[in-house]
């Protein structure tokens, strides 16, 4: 009988495969990869062609060779999945799934008038009467480039910023404030189907509720209401593993985006939860049924 392998693909900016093997994500996923008796590779993406070639293939026909799944995370390249999809190789996130999680505005489009609330999208055509407004990048990550707009004239200020530096104005946003929601989101993750986590995050000193601006995660349970739509999402969105944020305002809530690659550093240490241990194991279960 075949051994699972899970074979963790990422894109780095580091060429330093030591530095990269150390790296958070890769050391958990690794951890709990053997816990649940799953070997496990690390290639960084730009290395990840002459790996698939010169190793892999080669490898794949040795009769005692493993059931492997490639984990693809913030993979872009479109070789990649080229590669994966012609040797009809177990992966994901697909490459449909990751350019909707990747892209905001087509996230918003997508489930706009679904049984999710989305916040409102301005077109640059539009008059902006109610202010504040939010300002972000259509394929940003991590909270970056992300600013909350009070006034006409700021707003006019960020277009000519956007214009100076040569930038594509069509790769921006403008997006309703759900001012109730400043420092606040609800995350969701979720891993073959299933919620296998959620968190509530706050940052009292910044709109940015991510970890990485300085936002403190919380273990939290999500209300029936919010797990239908979650169930929802998961379902329409095509991605295996991920999650999802939420706005809120009293009882409603607004899907703000998708991550076809959380991170989740800052969650597990805020939080002293597990938050790999069930995408493992729904990994596992995943490819034992393939």
């Amino acid at each position: 009988m075949k051994k699972n392998r899970l074979i963790l693909v990422m894109n780095l900016k580091t060429g330093d495969i030591k530095w990269a093997e150390n790296f958070y994500p890769v050391m958990r996923i690794r951890e709990e990869c053997k816990k649940s008796e799953i070997d496990f590779n690390f290639v960084l993406e730009k290395d990840f062609q002459n790996w698939f070639t010169s190793f892999f293939l080669s490898e794949k026909q040795s009769p005692a060779g493993h059931r492997e799944c490639f984990w693809l995370r913030g993979v872009t390249d479109p070789l990649i999945f080229d590669l994966l999809e012609s040797e009809n190789c177990l992966f994901f996130n697909s490459r449909e799934s990751t350019e909707l999680a990747g892209d905001k505005l087509k996230t918003i489009e997508k489930f706009s008038g679904t049984i999710i609330k989305t916040p409102e999208v301005f077109s640059l055509s539009e008059t902006v009467d109610n202010y504040p407004v939010i300002f972000k990048p259509r394929y940003g990550k991590m909270g970056e480039g992300i600013h909350i707009i009070h006034n006409g004239d700021e707003f006019k200020n960020i277009l000519e910023s956007v214009t100076q530096k040569g930038l594509d104005i069509k790769d921006f946003v403008i997006q309703e404030c759900i001012t109730d929601s400043l420092g606040k989101d609800i995350r969701i993750l979720f891993c073959n189907g299933k919620i296998t986590g959620a968190l509530k995050r706050h940052n009292p000193e910044n709109f940015l509720s991510n970890g990485c601006k300085g936002g403190k995660s919380f273990v939290y349970h999500p209300v029936k209401k919010l797990k239908k739509a979650a169930e929802f999402i998961i379902e329409k969105s095509g991605l295996f593993c991920g999650s999802m944020d939420f706005l809120y305002s009293g009882k409603e809530f607004y899907l703000c985006e998708l991550n076809s690659f959380p991170g989740f550093e800052h969650s597990e240490k805020d939080t002293g939860k597990n938050f790999v241990s069930p995408w493992v194991r729904e990994i596992k279960s995943f490819m034992d049924k393939n």
